[in-house]
């Protein structure tokens, strides 16, 4: 099983949005819980959080917290390339 970490919040787009309902601290301290939990269990972690930290400028939809195409390409690469690099460990084809 592969764990992975929820994404990046920009909470200035997302709190000009409404009331904001995710805050930046809250996704950090969630997936500080669900990596603890998750390799207590064993999973692998693939730390999508952390991978777009930093680069998400112009990968938002302007809700602050959905990702536009471009977006959702680069988290479909980070994934497929976990799951590609546990399945060359393992020797799964």
């Amino acid at each position: 099983m592969i764990w992975a970490t929820s994404t990046p919040v920009d909470e200035s787009l997302h709190g000009g949005i409404d009331m904001p309902r995710w805050h930046a601290s809250d996704v950090v301290t969630y997936n500080l819980l669900s990596v603890e939990l998750a390799t207590e269990y064993g999973f692998r972690i693939n730390d999508i959080h952390g991978r777009l930290s930093g680069a998400t400028q112009g990968l938002f939809m302007p809700d602050g917290v959905h990702f536009n195409h471009a977006g959702s390409q680069l988290i479909g690469h980070h994934i497929a390339t976990a799951i590609q690099q546990v399945a060359r460990r393992e020797n799964i084809r």
